[in-house]
């Protein structure tokens, strides 16, 4: 019995030592787990954090664009407003130009003698024209700043478009952070003491362009990958 006592002795010391070991082992994995999951989560609230910035700055972005689009149409539709005002005018001078051109004419086939008249006329007649001329380089020259106000609104809604896009963009991409983040935690709450997976690195991108297919659909150009 004293013997058998010895050897029971000897075999639980070497039982206590191999626990010791597994315990050391164990509690230096669990901080390593807890460091880990620590700095995702760290990560993680960065990640958040900075994309809601940029979400904010674009949403700004957006509105800028938006309300320079409506000024800009605002001023169109002033200038078109000018536009009928003139032609307007240019109406009515044409149809005096024609009154005085018939008068004009009675006069000459009612009389000779009356060349003053005639020449008054003439000379009315050629102020009319001078002014008829100054009116038609106005409506060329508000023409061309329709023309130029018809492009920036076309570039504004370009804009507008992209940083839609963007905002879509960006979106999606905070979405797939979220759920890749949620996937990582319960993988990682549900098999503690297995493999660790650590995910790739974060694929970003924006629209740069946005054009239009021959078949009438949207076409966008991303600045990532093809």
């Amino acid at each position: 019995m004293h013997l058998v006592t010895k050897i029971l002795i000897v075999f639980a010391a070497l039982f206590a030592v191999l626990l010791a070991a597994l315990a050391i082992s164990f509690s230096y994995n669990a901080q390593r787990l807890r460091e880990s999951i620590d700095a995702e989560r760290a990560d993680k609230t960065a990640a958040v954090a900075a994309l809601n910035e940029a979400q904010t700055a674009w949403q700004k972005e957006i509105a800028n664009a938006k309300q320079a689009s409506e000024q800009a149409v605002a001023r169109v539709n002033a200038m078109q407003n000018d536009y009928s005002t003139i032609q307007n005018e240019r109406s009515q001078l044409q149809a005096k130009v024609r009154t005085t051109e018939l008068e004009r004419d009675a006069y000459q086939n009612e009389s000779k003698g009356k060349d003053a008249r005639l020449d008054t006329l003439t000379k009315l007649t050629a102020s009319l024209n001078e002014e008829n001329a100054k009116l038609r380089s106005e409506f060329l020259r508000l023409s061309r700043e329709g023309t130029e106000k018809d492009v920036r609104l076309a570039d504004l809604e370009s804009q507008n478009l992209v940083a839609i896009q963007n905002q879509r963009s960006l979106q999606e991409q905070m979405a797939d952070m979220v759920a890749a983040a949620n996937k990582a935690s319960a993988s990682t709450s549900n098999t503690r003491g297995g493999t660790e997976y650590t995910a790739g690195p974060l694929v970003t991108a924006k629209v740069t362009k946005i054009t239009k297919a021959p078949s009438g659909e949207d076409l966008a150009t991303i600045s990532a990958g093809s």
